[in-house]
């Protein structure tokens, strides 16, 4: 399993984002300035006069603005933008007054209901959230 079907499956288990693992992109990131801090510490022994090449770090995971250096967080969205706009409905059975349908969309694996008409087909995973709830990973 990916982070990112992780993230997928924990958010439709709690429904916050508070708790949720990093996006994969998020994740590699903080890799590469894992590994450039490191390289830098490996090298702090050498001398200035030593012949050590640095690599720059806008190739691992930073980024110059404003003349200074910062974190290159990600470079992806964290979700598909319908997600981010996402209203979740609190229905329990068939939607009849749900926000979803208010909001013109459609009810998904992160909705309280489960037998419902404003449901679209399976969306971002191939698998049913609602069919791991159970589960314990």
């Amino acid at each position: 399993m990916t982070l990112d079907e992780l993230r997928y499956r924990l958010f439709c288990r709690k429904g916050s984002t508070a708790t949720l693992p990093p996006t994969s992109d998020a994740f590699v990131q903080h890799v590469k300035r894992a590994n450039y801090q490191t390289l830098l510490w490996k090298m702090s022994h050498l001398s200035i006069t030593e012949d050590r090449h640095i690599p720059k770090p806008q190739n691992n995971g930073w980024q110059m603005l404003d003349g200074s250096l910062a974190p290159i967080w990600t470079t992806k969205d964290s979700a598909p933008s319908e997600i981010v706009t996402f209203i979740s409905c609190k229905c329990r059975t068939k939607c009849t007054n749900c926000q979803c349908a208010k909001n013109n969309l459609s009810c998904t694996d992160a909705c309280g209901c489960q037998d419902c008409n404003n449901r679209q087909p399976k969306d971002v995973l191939d698998s049913d959230c609602s069919s791991d709830e159970d589960d314990e990973t």
